[in-house]
């Protein structure tokens, strides 16, 4: 589990905030994009258990992206599984480039896995 910066929580409430027209499953800080998923540390996470699973600060793998889309103030990311995630911070060591990456990747004609193939 991570704490959250003093930069993080402040746009992590700020994104708590945001209607973004449909439910988010979870706010990602410390984000990081490698072979077609993002990995972060999740916070508001809708699947969290009482056990302790995708509690606040834990790191998880999202499933593969299928859709980015750049927000005013935060990227938003849909996944294979049907998730929704708000990119609030990124990881401070290339994430933001690692996103830059996979978007230029795609641009050159890469294509996310289709769904039949899951």
């Amino acid at each position: 589990m991570v704490k959250p910066s003093l930069y993080a929580q402040k746009r992590l409430a700020w994104a708590q905030r945001v209607d973004f027209g449909r439910p988010v499953t979870a706010f990602l800080i410390n984000a990081h994009f490698a072979s077609c998923c993002c990995v972060a540390n999740s916070f508001g996470h809708v699947r969290r258990t009482p056990g302790g699973e995708f509690a606040d600060g834990h790191l998880i793998r999202t499933s593969d992206i299928q859709q980015i889309t750049d927000g005013t103030d935060f990227w938003a990311i849909y996944t294979r599984s049907g998730s929704y995630y708000i990119v609030v911070t990124f990881d401070s060591k290339g994430g933001r480039a690692s996103l830059s990456q996979l978007i230029k990747t795609v641009l050159k004609g890469f294509h996310f896995t289709p769904g039949g193939l899951h």
